[in-house]
């Protein structure tokens, strides 16, 4: 990925609560929080990125 020019598109469909989003990956059962995903979006360095989330409470990842 060139993280100048292209653009990364992240799309989260999970069962959310006012923590974040669950998120599984094998065995492993987490809470996404905001800001852990910011820090993980900030620290990959993509210049252009959408990020769609679909869950309940999605508004908590929406800065105020």
């Amino acid at each position: 990925m060139d993280r100048e020019s292209d653009l990364l598109f992240l799309i989260l469909t999970s069962h959310g609560s006012q923590d974040g989003v669950a998120v599984q990956a094998g065995k492993r059962v987490e809470t996404l929080s905001p800001a852990h995903l910011a820090g993980m979006l900030d620290r990959a360095e993509v210049r252009h990125r959408v990020v769609v989330i679909s869950a309940c409470y999605s508004g908590v990842f929406i800065a105020r």
